[in-house]
């Protein structure tokens, strides 16, 4: 399907044109739409059939794949300094202000010498990967898709998405999202507006988890004193609750996705 080499090339543009900003204007939110291009190119490449190879279609996903982590580990870090950044004088957080920055500053290291490492190999994709998207037909694309959905809905049904394992079904949605808009299709056994509110509450959910993980390592590492102990103790137990509420909330819209 031509559609389909189309949507690729689209999001490889994007990840070039994202890859050649400079570092001091890389915000969240650039982060988050360099993380969206890869996921769709994964979803794309999975559609194809070719994810499972291990030559140089193998080698490029795996490029992606550490792009994808190391910018991730950076947005999270961003959105933390800016939310301890908006906390009353009254709260003393500065050791662990102190900290993110450090551990921001060290990641983001990591990536410019990543991206400048895997930059030349991610501006052309692998022609098998090209060929593959090229002959697919939208009738066995259509096919593949509805076997995953039914998949996907006879787990849920099942009751094996749960605490362990939400972030799975957040990931499987957007998989799958992203090879149905990469193809033009839009299927009838999954509602795509009930998906994508159950993908941002299980997006805020992993977020809060990643923060109430930080402070539980920042306690265990950082000498704090009184003030900042009972600062940290009071920031987790807020995260902590956050992350229970947008679980729950997760749980009650699963039955809305599947139809």
């Amino acid at each position: 399907m031509k559609q389909l080499l189309t949507y690729l090339h689209t999001q490889m543009a994007a990840i070039t044109g994202l890859s050649e900003k400079r570092m001091a204007h890389y915000t969240p939110d650039t982060f988050h739409d360099l993380r969206v291009s890869i996921k769709k190119i994964r979803a794309v490449v999975r559609l194809s059939g070719t994810d499972r190879r291990q030559g140089a279609t193998g080698s490029y996903l795996t490029a992606l794949r550490k792009l994808f982590k190391q910018a991730g580990c950076i947005r999270e870090l961003q959105l933390e300094i800016g939310y301890i950044g908006g906390l009353p004088p009254s709260m003393d957080a500065s050791s662990f202000s102190q900290y993110l920055e450090a551990q921001l500053a060290k990641e983001k290291s990591r990536f410019l010498l990543l991206k400048k490492n895997i930059e030349k190999a991610l501006r052309q994709a692998p022609r098998e990967l090209e060929l593959a998207l090229t002959k697919m037909n939208r009738e066995e694309t259509k096919t593949w898709l509805d076997k995953k959905i039914r998949r996907l809905a006879k787990k849920a049904d099942s009751g094996y998405f749960n605490k362990a394992n939400f972030h799975l079904l957040r990931k499987r949605i957007k998989a799958l999202h992203y090879a149905e808009k990469a193809a033009g299709l839009k299927n009838k056994k999954i509602s795509l507006p009930s998906a994508e509110r159950i993908s941002d509450e299980l997006g805020k959910w992993h977020d809060a988890c990643v923060v109430s993980d930080h402070l539980i390592r920042a306690k265990q590492r950082l000498a704090l004193n009184t003030d900042e102990q009972h600062c940290l103790d009071y920031l987790h137990r807020h995260w902590q609750k956050k992350a229970k509420k947008h679980l729950q909330t997760s749980g009650k819209l699963l039955p809305s996705v599947f139809r």
